[in-house]
């Protein structure tokens, strides 16, 4: 398993004693796709009582996100935690990355750095770290019973999680493993350092 340039996780819980978990890291704001989030939660565990549900995130709708939980009578699957720590996906065994907008994609890294399967709906860049099938699954956006049932899969085919964490491990590794972040920075900065004006004048006597 090879580390990627994300925050590191201080919790290392061990897998395979707790039931199958799944989760998401997400913002508790209007821009969050919390709705959506919740139908798949509500889904995979009325159709699979043993899975259990996280979600996991930070925003001004916290407390409406926990009441949600609470009206639709899922607080016996599905918890809902207030962080900023990327470092808790470390217990789940598969990721939903459901945003409403591609702003950045540190849940994808920190899962891929704990070789944790993705499932992700289709948002604009994704296919640059999941390749669909390969080292994760990329599907259509509100597409609930599909993303539910796929769920359902991976929650009784614990190889099919495992290899698919993996090879998303490997795939990003060689792009963003922090080695290769630090020679990026350096090259870009070389580069803009070389194109400054004052290099450029000082390059032509």
């Amino acid at each position: 398993m090879h580390p990627l340039a994300v925050p590191t996780s201080t919790e290392n819980g061990p897998k395979g004693l707790r039931p199958v978990t799944l989760g998401a890291f997400c913002s508790f704001t209007s821009e969050g796709n919390i709705n959506f989030l919740l139908n798949v939660a509500h889904y995979v565990v009325r159709h699979c009582p043993a899975a259990r549900f996280r979600i996991l995130g930070f925003g001004e709708l916290y407390r409406h996100v926990v009441q949600m939980v609470d009206d639709l009578e899922l607080a016996s699957q599905v918890t809902v935690a207030e962080t900023d720590s990327l470092g808790l996906l470390s217990d789940m065994d598969v990721l939903f990355f459901l945003p409403l907008q591609n702003d950045h994609f540190l849940p994808v890294l920190a899962a891929a750095e704990k070789s944790i399967p993705v499932i992700s709906c289709e948002v604009p860049g994704i296919d640059t770290y999941i390749a669909d099938g390969r080292t994760g699954f990329i599907l259509p956006y509100d597409d609930t019973k599909s993303m539910g049932e796929l769920a359902i899969r991976l929650i009784g085919d614990r190889t099919l999680r495992e290899g698919l964490g993996l090879a998303l491990n490997e795939s990003l590794a060689a792009r963003f493993s922090a080695q290769t972040v630090a020679a990026q920075y350096e090259a870009l900065f070389w580069q803009q350092t070389l194109e400054a004006p004052w290099q450029k004048k000082s390059a032509q006597g």
